[in-house]
């Protein structure tokens, strides 16, 4: 196995055991707490809510739709040469 591959799949396994932690950290406090009723994700019709953070749908359509403003339609070059002289170097 390369090196390459080693440290990503490190990287992998730190990121969730992290997330292991965080969540099993939230979910001791709110039960030991006074919410019993502790939830890491629950969803209903009009929202999302994932360790106490809700999240409206309509809220979240908002935000998409403003980054796919920042996006352009068409391709962008990523040459240095004159678009008349390009031929295949585009990013889609």
């Amino acid at each position: 196995m390369k090196n390459r591959t080693k440290i990503s799949l490190i990287f992998a396994l730190s990121a969730v055991l992290i997330v292991a932690g965080v969540c099993t950290a939230y979910y001791n406090t709110k039960t030991f707490g006074f919410d019993a009723d502790a939830k890491l994700i629950s969803k209903n019709g009009t929202s999302l809510t994932v360790l106490d953070f809700e999240m409206e749908f309509a809220d979240a359509d908002y935000y998409l739709e403003k980054i796919e403003k920042i996006f352009p339609d068409e391709p962008i070059s990523v040459s240095a040469r004159k678009p008349s002289e390009m031929k295949h170097i585009y990013i889609m």
